[in-house]
């Protein structure tokens, strides 16, 4: 059962940083070497969604797209191993996967979604997600996840058909620093129908659930992440992960064109993917924030998914939105 967040994606004990502050474009070394800076990136754009905002979606129907021809039922076979990644412009012509592999590009990348999270204090959005947890496939979740900058607030509710009802909130520092549950109906392994649950990050139970801790939540530490591998890489760190920038294209669960970029991660240096692997980085065309990533281990098999879409932006959160009490009783 799985009581903590695990979004994103480039690694867990050892791997990724603490949950910055605000998060602002970090001073960077002189431009001399890159050209100018770039321009600076449009005021966030959260483009409508063909639903109403979250809060007035039909959580009891949601499913997420498949790709055509593909059904649902042969869905967790075939997304085992790694598939083909075509690049395109605009145009449709296949994009070459080495023109744009220079450090300005991917810093580039990194800077937009940098200065579009930076006034996101508060949003929701739709979470599609699937892991390898303990060398055991998960079923895909679809969970309603808010979050709170400032005091440090994760809320989740599973609308899927997997774990219906379930919800989880933790804030950090408050209600003793505990992830806090509400379990659904008819889950027998842990607790009554309805029965509400408190458990420490450190728990056994925590840990053994998720790939990641629900500590790592929230774009902005995607975001951070993403960066921090932007630094190792134009330092030429020895060990460093490669990074390439696969251009434009389209995949068949978003609804706008994606930046891809190819994440080659060595032996050992994640904890996680002791014999290396592959992680895919989408950042949406237009809103620039990581909306879909994909982790391969060293042998091209799946094991994490994070799909995020149906952001909402700006929303008012209070401390009533995290309080177990408030919200359960």
């Amino acid at each position: 059962m799985w009581l903590g967040l695990g979004l994103w994606t480039c690694g867990c004990a050892g791997g990724w940083p603490a949950r910055p502050g605000r998060v602002e474009p970090p001073p960077r070394a002189p431009y001399a070497a890159e050209g100018p800076p770039p321009s600076p990136a449009p005021a966030l754009y959260i483009p409508p969604a063909p639903r109403s905002p979250i809060q007035r979606i039909d959580y009891q129907t949601l499913e997420v797209p498949m790709p055509a021809g593909q059904d649902r039922q042969a869905a967790p076979e075939s997304r085992q191993q790694l598939p083909a990644l075509t690049a395109q412009q605009p145009s449709g012509e296949v994009a070459p996967a080495t023109a744009l592999n220079a450090p300005s590009t991917l810093r580039q990348l990194y800077r937009k979604a940098a200065e579009q999270v930076a006034p996101m204090d508060a949003y929701a959005l739709r979470l599609s997600r699937r892991e390898v947890v303990n060398g055991r496939q998960t079923p895909q979740e679809i969970i309603q996840f808010k979050f709170r900058r400032e005091p440090f607030s994760v809320y989740l509710k599973w609308i899927g058909e997997e774990a219906k009802g379930r919800e989880v909130v933790y804030v950090k520092g408050r209600y003793e620093n505990k992830i806090h549950s509400k379990m659904p109906p008819g889950n027998v392994l842990l607790a009554l129908a309805g029965s509400r649950h408190s458990l420490p990050l450190d728990s056994i139970l925590v840990k053994g659930s998720s790939r990641h801790s629900i500590t790592q939540a929230g774009l902005e530490n995607l975001v951070e992440r993403f960066g921090l591998l932007v630094d190792a890489l134009e330092r030429k760190d020895p060990g460093a992960a490669t990074l390439r920038y696969l251009g434009s294209l389209k995949r068949p669960e978003l609804e706008n064109p994606v930046e891809a970029v190819e994440h080659i991660i060595p032996p050992g240096a994640d904890p996680l993917l002791p014999r290396g692997g592959q992680k895919r980085w989408f950042f949406d065309s237009r809103n620039h924030l990581p909306v879909l990533i994909i982790t391969h281990d060293h042998a091209g098999q799946e094991v994490e998914y994070y799909c995020h879409d149906r952001i909402e932006f700006p929303l008012h959160l209070s401390d009533d939105d995290s309080n177990p009490d408030k919200l359960w009783n």
